[in-house]
């Protein structure tokens, strides 16, 4: 079986890490690659362990090991993800019941959601989020008055023959999108698949998919990519691939280099049966 990239796997192979280990990374070594009965003990240990700790005792384990006890591990990792704010999904899991909106698997970060009664949100997966505001509605600027009165109603009786003080507008927010520190998104904006917004950046509009936005206001500064290979990872659209396949890819997913991604995709039976395609005769 060729691995990505075309290499031929060797069996047992390891990343390299630090000969010298803690106790504590030895012990969690040692459960995993014991008894399923040791799965109690197994738990116990690593809730008080630091992640970094963990993970070196999980690269550490045989394959087998990592299997039998990768639900386990999974789920430590994401009540410590949890812990830290992270996995946004869950943090806004009660708005996103109350409004409706979809936030995708894997987005990470805990933005601020301005008038989140008013228009729908919508953001892909894999997204990194500093702590960006949202902005759903705005007050409107066509009355004589831009003051919310129906929204503070309980002060004002004559709200009761009706009236308009706020324009809802959805968000709509792609997949592996990289928004920094503060960046404001604008109600009706529309961010694709791939971009990144500097910190601090105002969003209004549309960006177009893999751009580079920064500024007040946000302003498209450069793409990342050549438009073909663009066009190929919006394609591939590699966030809707299994856990499995995108951890398979990592390590072409964070390189860099573009074009050895591109090839083992073009390669690999497993990612070209998503799309019902063979693979390229060697």
């Amino acid at each position: 079986m060729t691995g990505v990239g075309g290499t031929e796997p060797r069996k047992g192979m390891r990343p390299m890490l630090p000969q010298d280990v803690s106790p504590s990374i030895s012990a969690v070594q040692s459960l995993l690659e014991g008894p399923d009965d040791g799965q109690p003990a197994l738990a116990a240990l690593i809730e008080n362990l630091d992640p970094a700790e963990v993970r070196q005792a999980w690269l550490r384990s045989d394959p087998v090991a990592r299997g039998r006890f990768i639900d386990l591990v999974r789920e430590y990792s994401r009540t410590r993800i949890q812990r830290f704010g992270s996995y946004t999904a869950d943090l806004l899991s009660q708005q996103i019941q109350m409004f409706g909106w979809s936030i995708g698997e894997k987005t990470y970060g805990r933005p601020l959601i301005l008038e989140p009664s008013l228009g729908r949100l919508t953001i892909g997966r894999y997204c990194s989020l500093a702590d960006p505001s949202i902005i759903l509605g705005n007050h409107t600027v066509r009355t004589p008055s831009t003051y919310p009165f129906m929204t503070l109603w309980f002060d004002w009786p004559g709200t009761a023959v009706g009236g308009i003080d706020h324009v809802a507008r959805d968000v709509v927010i792609g997949n592996d999108v990289w928004i920094g520190h503060q960046a404001i998104i604008l109600p009706g904006a529309r961010i694709g698949d791939g971009c990144v917004i500097g910190a601090g950046t105002i969003v209004s509009g549309t960006i177009p998919p893999y751009s580079i936005c920064v500024g007040n206001p946000g302003r498209v500064r450069s793409t990342r990519f050549a438009p073909e290979v663009v066009e190929f990872l919006l394609k591939v659209r590699w966030w809707d691939w299994p856990d499995a396949l995108v951890d398979r890819f990592i390590p072409l997913l964070i390189g860099a280099d573009m074009h050895p991604f591109i090839e083992a995709v073009l390669k690999d039976a497993e990612v070209l049966g998503l799309y019902g395609l063979a693979p390229e005769p060697s």
